[in-house]
Formats: structure tokens, sequence, C-alpha cells
């Protein structure tokens, strides 16, 4: 995870950004909402160090990092993302309630791979 992290900062670096946006690519759920309110969050607050989702009082992806983390992202090793940074307590945050616990799942295993298909088939039969 950590490598990840450091190889999209690498890519980013040069071009002055305000911050970046850390995004899961196994959490299908999140809401177009939810990340415009990560991004007005972390843009309102400019002394905020960082804008993430939480879940029990805890940060969680996705979240908005200012540039002063990127340093503290360069020395993590293995599978330890930025979310170690984040509770450390070394930063100030602004954590946001997602629109619903759902829009945080996480499919890591089989058992939760088939709990977001059930979630999804249930979505789309009350859509159509």
């Amino acid at each position: 995870m950590s490598y990840s992290l450091k190889a999209g900062l690498r890519n980013i670096r040069d071009y002055g950004t305000d911050g970046v946006m850390i995004l899961l690519a196994d959490q299908p759920f999140i809401s177009v909402v939810t990340l415009e309110r990560l991004v007005e969050t972390f843009a309102s607050e400019p002394e905020t160090d960082y804008a993430a989702c939480e879940y029990d009082g805890e940060p969680m992806p996705p979240a908005m990092l200012a540039p002063n983390l990127y340093e503290a992202i360069e020395q993590l090793t293995g599978d330890v993302g930025a979310g170690k940074l984040l509770r450390s307590g070394a930063f100030n945050g602004k954590l946001i309630a997602p629109g619903s616990k759902e829009e945080l799942m996480d499919i890591d295993d089989p058992f939760q791979l088939e709990q977001a298909r059930r979630l999804w088939n249930a979505r789309s039969e009350r859509k159509g």
C-alpha cells in the first residue's frame, strides 16, 4: 500500500497541487456527493492537513491530503497506508460522515465481495 501511495505522489509533485485525493479501488459505493463534500471541506479549511471520511470516529478513505503530508507518506513502508498518519494525532484534520455506512464498504475477501453483490443487487432492484 505504501508503495502505491508513494508512486502516485511522485507523479504529481511537480504540478504544484493544493492536495491529493486518496481513493480505494475496492470501495464501489462511494458517492459523488461524498467526494464533493470532501473537496469542499478540504478547500474551506486551508489550515487543515487532511479531510477524510470517518467511521466510528476514525479517519477512513477516501481522503484529501495537503502537500505537507507528502514527506510523511514517503516514510511509510510495507502494507501501511495514509490512515496511520491520520490516526497519529500529528496532523490537523476534518472528518466527514459519508451519506451511508455502505459507502465505506471495502472489498478485501470473498465474504465482503458477496456482501457487496447483495447490496448492489438490492439497490438495482429498488431503482428498476
